[in-house]
């Protein structure tokens, strides 16, 4: 009975202590909460590496331990078995966490500042987040260890329960166990051992770091090295480039006897092909009446040009002559002789040496100049064999390599576009040297027009009321010329064809051919003598033509004509602005006015 007692008493006793135990614990981990969230903070600043806010962090752990152990404190005076349980959860989880965060900032800190000193800000970084996330690993292994150690607690709660009723609950308050306070020693000596491994793993990382970084700095300069000494190896894939062999005909540019070669050439060209020293003698000095500027060579003859290229100082002509004798030789072939050279029938050209034809206003890619060069190539082989040329030359006849058909055949088609170019060049100079002239002809005949027409009209006793008028009307109511061609029995004969203005009436233009008429008559017959006349000289009259139609608008009217000066259909075309400039005599002129009878005395 008195044990059954005794045992309900030590449980209401326990149950008290548990009671008071609880209200302790609840007040120690709200001492605890605070530090918790410090490390947090910690370990996410450091994750991120931001020092400023790590040292702020670090600065409230030791306020955050004051409290702790305020809380320790209380917890001894009061039960000495919760000194072993509160106690030592609180020696254990806080304790150990507060030394791993000083530890970890401490660690941080002094790599930081190593970090600074030899490694970029890049692998600061890097070393940063991996002791931040280690330190996240630590706390969270260090609730499990606070779990772990409750649930032993828990366990050697129930074992001095049963303890107490053998008698030992003074036993258990005044003697601790060493063990239990070996135990934050320990901890504080794994933790050590773990940031040590960690700063070892984190120094073989940069180790290798740098050995890969010096690696490819390596690699990088022998390629750098390559590239300057031109040892780069060309990839598989792209051909390189083989080099050209030096041909014979490019190797010959340099040999002495190439400006022999080309005198030899243009000599055989020009007097056994061209033949150009055969043109008449009255052309030659046409050609040099012409202009041209050259210095006068003596015309080669035949004997000079048997003789070849031994005399070539006496067989030189200058290019100016050659081309216009090469025009005058030498005329464009007809459609029909082209035809019957592309039949080949009876009428066909044979093209051969003594006979040589070629066509310099069509191109050279044409069957007809392909035969021709090809026919003076061959032939001017045959005459480098014979001997012809350079036979008696100090240095002897040409090599051989200069006479191989491949190169006389390229040299002629050379020379040959050199005479189609020059000859091109001549026929562009004289076709703008013809219109010059022809427009000088042109605006001369308009003057001599108007002055012929002017004495005409003074001259003629009925026409000389129209001499105000032709001085008003001037050059430019007078007719224009141009150049056309008519077809006569299959001939193309060119004529020049009148263009009249466009803004001149049709009664205007009958005045002036009336008075031209007039002045044909008088010059046609001239008295020479007392009952003698005879046509004059140079009366010959040019083939003009007036064709209908042709008008041109060149030449503006004069201001100051009649109303019926002009055509009807040009003034209704006209601005109001243009009309109020011609400053138009509105009044109508008679024309017919020398068809009147004369009055006597006159």
């Amino acid at each position: 009975m008195f044990l059954l007692r005794d045992k309900e008493a030590r449980k209401e006793g326990r149950a008290r202590a548990r009671a008071e135990h609880l209200r302790q614990s609840q007040k120690k981990r709200s001492n605890i909460k605070q530090p918790s969230q410090t490390l947090m903070r910690v370990g996410r600043a450091a994750s991120k590496g931001r020092k400023e806010q790590v040292g702020e962090a670090t600065q409230e752990i030791p306020r955050d331990a004051d409290a702790m152990g305020q809380g320790d404190g209380v917890g001894e005076e009061e039960m000495v078995w919760e000194e072993e349980a509160v106690g030592e959860e609180a020696e254990e989880g806080l304790g150990d966490k507060v030394v791993a965060a000083e530890a970890m900032v401490a660690v941080v800190e002094e790599e930081e500042e190593g970090g600074e000193e030899e490694e970029e800000g890049e692998k600061e970084e890097e070393g940063l987040g991996d002791k931040a996330v280690t330190a996240k690993t630590m706390v969270a292994v260090a609730g499990e260890e606070k779990e772990a150690g409750e649930e032993e607690e828990a366990g050697e709660e129930e074992e001095a329960g049963e303890e107490e009723e053998a008698g030992e609950e003074e036993v258990v308050g005044e003697e601790m166990d060493p063990k239990a306070r070996m135990r934050p020693n320990q901890a504080k000596t794994l933790l050590a051992c773990f940031f040590l491994d960690i700063d070892r793993s984190y120094q073989l990382r940069m180790e290798r770091d740098r050995e890969e970084n010096e690696k490819r700095e390596e690699r990088l300069m022998e390629t750098m090295k390559g590239l300057i000494e031109e040892r780069v190896t060309t990839p598989s894939h792209v051909r390189r480039r083989k080099r050209r062999k030096r041909s014979e005909l490019s190797s010959l540019k340099e040999d002495p006897n190439k400006n022999r070669f080309k005198r030899y050439l243009r000599a055989f060209v020009y007097f056994e092909l061209l033949q150009l020293h055969k043109v008449k003698a009255g052309v030659v000095e046409s050609d040099r009446a012409e202009g041209s500027e050259g210095p006068s060579k003596r015309r080669r003859t035949e004997s000079d040009s048997d003789r070849g290229s031994e005399d070539e100082s006496s067989g030189a002509i200058d290019e100016d002559t050659m081309v216009r004798r090469i025009d005058r030789r030498f005329p464009a072939l007809t459609q029909g002789q082209l035809d019957h050279y592309f039949e080949q029938d009876a009428d066909s050209i044979v093209i051969t040496p003594d006979n040589f034809r070629f066509d310099f206003s069509l191109p050279l890619s044409h069957e007809f100049n392909k035969d021709a060069i090809h026919v003076a190539a061959a032939s001017f082989k045959e005459a480098l064999a014979a001997g012809k040329y350079g036979a008696n030359d100090l240095n002897g006849p040409l090599p051989r390599s200069f006479q191989s058909s491949k190169y006389l055949s390229v040299s002629m088609t050379n020379h040959f576009k050199h005479l189609q170019a020059r000859w091109r060049e001549q026929k562009e100079e004289d076709a703008v040297q013809d219109a010059k002239r022809t427009k000088q002809a042109r605006a001369s005949r308009k003057t001599h027009l108007v002055n012929d027409r002017v004495e005409t009209v003074s001259g003629s006793p009925d026409l000389a009321v129209h001499h105000d008028l032709l001085i008003r009307a001037g050059r430019n109511s007078m007719s224009d010329e141009e150049t056309d061609y008519e077809d006569v029995r299959g001939y193309q004969i060119e004529i020049l064809v009148k263009v009249v203005p466009d803004w001149r009436s049709e009664e205007f233009g009958d005045l002036y051919q009336e008075i031209d008429d007039r002045k044909v008559e008088e010059k046609a017959y001239r008295m020479v003598g007392p009952g003698k006349r005879r046509k004059a000289a140079g009366s010959k009259k040019v083939l003009r033509v007036r064709k209908g139609g042709r008008k041109t608008d060149a030449h503006p009217p004069p201001p100051g004509l009649w109303i019926n000066c002009f055509d009807e259909d040009w003034l209704k075309t006209r601005r109001p602005w243009e009309l109020e400039k011609l400053k138009i005599i509105q009044k109508y002129y008679d024309f017919e006015r020398h068809k009147e009878e004369l009055p006597i005395g006159e």
